[in-house]
């Protein structure tokens, strides 16, 4: 758990380089700078200037927050059907997955057509899941590598390993 008194001065060095403000207030208490990065890809824009109270974040497009000033929830599950993410996955469900690395398994019906035949189907996906299919999860838990980095050859012998069930074991 990461906390801090005040997140806008933490984040006021980094604006221009993770931040989209241009939805901020002018008047916004914290003072800093408005309108930068309107609309630029890849920059961090969901709140609007409004502050989270709580957040979880499993990976790119998978994570969990709760507003500060109308406790309202914003959830977002990359490959997993809104209805579903709405209806059946809480907040526990991403705490639990973060904090005890357990990967959660959702139900969902999908439509399907092969050479022309249209056909539902009920699929069972990985909806939740703390793993990283393209960094090494150290043994703090928080520093990362990325696959084949050198420094993890040292640690097995050779690269390409799954190196993460070593450092951080699942229970």
């Amino acid at each position: 758990m990461i906390g801090t008194e005040d997140c806008y001065r933490d984040i006021a060095g980094d604006l221009e380089t993770w931040f989209d403000t241009s939805e901020f207030d002018a008047s916004h208490p914290s003072g800093i700078q408005t309108g930068v990065n309107k609309k630029v890809i890849g920059m961090m824009k969901e709140t609007g200037g409004k502050i989270i109270q709580e957040c979880v974040c499993l990976g790119a497009k998978q994570y969990y927050f709760i507003i500060y000033e109308d406790s309202s929830e914003h959830k977002r599950c990359k490959g997993i059907r809104k209805n579903v993410v709405k209806k059946h996955i809480t907040h526990d469900d991403y705490k639990n997955c973060l904090l005890n690395r357990k990967e959660q398994m959702r139900k969902m019906d999908v439509i399907r057509s092969h050479l022309h035949d249209v056909y539902t189907e009920e699929v069972n996906k990985v909806a939740l899941s703390a793993e990283d299919d393209k960094r090494v999860i150290m043994e703090d838990g928080i520093h990362t590598l990325a696959y084949g980095h050198y420094s993890l050859k040292k640690l097995r012998g050779f690269i390409g390993c799954d190196i993460s069930v070593a450092l951080f074991p699942k229970e």
